[in-house]
């Protein structure tokens, strides 16, 4: 006979666990984008977001099902500062609904993250590659509109 006591008590353990890696997981993403908004004056935000990529759909129902899309999630940057709604994408993020591990890939980098010590030092070689430094400096030297006196 199951024991439905047991799986119970053994779901609930791991939802406590998925509770505590998600809360971890967004703590470090917060302060990467605390970091870099201090860092450049607050004009680099760092956040996922959704995304929608156009792919290619094999046959007219694939179209009609709407199958010509994937969806994703993107570790995403722009410049809050900038008149721009400039958001580019610098990797690709998916996370497991218990947390850990999350995989992060950009170019041809794949990382597999595990705990916290691997996600920062994930986080810290996507910073230093130099294809996501080019698309941060893009969105730092953005124009920034002058603020206008109320009074005028």
């Amino acid at each position: 006979m199951s024991s439905y006591i047991d799986a119970f008590e053994k779901g609930q353990e791991a939802s406590r666990k998925a509770v505590i890696a998600k809360k971890e997981i967004k703590e470090i993403l917060e302060e990467l984008k605390k970091q870099l908004l201090t860092a450049t004056e607050g004009k680099l935000e760092i956040f996922i977001k959704p995304q929608r990529e156009s792919i290619q759909g094999n046959s007219l129902i694939d179209m009609i099902q709407n199958r010509n899309f994937r969806d994703y999630l993107a570790i995403v940057a722009r410049n809050p500062k900038s008149d721009s709604n400039n958001i580019k994408e610098l990797a690709e993020w998916n996370q497991e609904n218990t947390g850990y591990p999350c995989k992060i890939e950009w170019g041809k980098e794949e990382y597999t993250c595990h705990d916290r010590k691997s996600l920062e030092s994930c986080l810290t070689l996507l910073l230093q590659d130099p294809g996501v430094a080019e698309k941060l400096h893009q969105l730092i030297i953005l124009p920034i509109p002058e603020k206008k006196d109320p009074k005028v």
